[in-house]
């Protein structure tokens, strides 16, 4: 499980943001978990998901969690190819 996170240059009063790398296999799950672990830093950050674009599983967690912690916009989703789908050697 990989997890980066930055600062990138902020708006006028703007928040810092984190990317958050998602994966399969209940790497998705161990991620939104440790996220909730932030408590009141939680809600003083800004998110960015990477994530396959075929791992639609994913996404649909982030949305969940976005909306859980009350998000006044959309996550933001980058997007990669996958080298190989979930169970393939």
């Amino acid at each position: 499980l990989w997890a980066l996170a930055w600062r990138w240059r902020r708006a006028a009063g703007g928040r810092p943001r984190c990317l958050v790398v998602l994966g399969s296999g209940g790497h998705t799950a161990e991620m939104l978990y440790d996220l909730r672990s932030l408590g009141g830093l939680l809600a003083r950050l800004d998110f960015a998901y990477l994530l396959a674009d075929t791992d639609r599983g994913s996404r649909a967690h982030v949305e969940a969690f976005e909306r859980e912690r009350g998000a006044a916009s959309p996550p933001e989703f980058l997007l990669v190819p996958r080298a190989r789908e979930v169970g393939q050697s």
